[in-house]
């Protein structure tokens, strides 16, 4: 799994892309969405919130915020 940012509709999203070898089960994706969500608000996304990103416009801290979709790849 690894974290990256994208801009939607002129938001910055947080995204975390694991990869699959097949499907997983609901229990799994339960699992792995307690995990990431975990991940964003006390391991990979607490450095967003407590440090500003440079930016030409100033700076910026990206807040935590829940999951909003889950979108599978193939």
């Amino acid at each position: 799994m690894y974290p990256t940012v994208e801009i939607v509709d002129g938001e910055l999203w947080r995204v975390m892309t694991a990869g699959m070898k097949e499907p997983l089960s609901g229990e799994e994706t339960t699992a792995l969405m307690d995990y990431v969500c975990g991940q964003n608000s006390d391991g990979y996304g607490e450095g967003f919130e407590q440090h500003p990103i440079k930016t030409p416009d100033g700076e910026i801290y990206v807040g935590h915020s829940e999951i909003a979709a889950l979108q599978r790849a193939d």
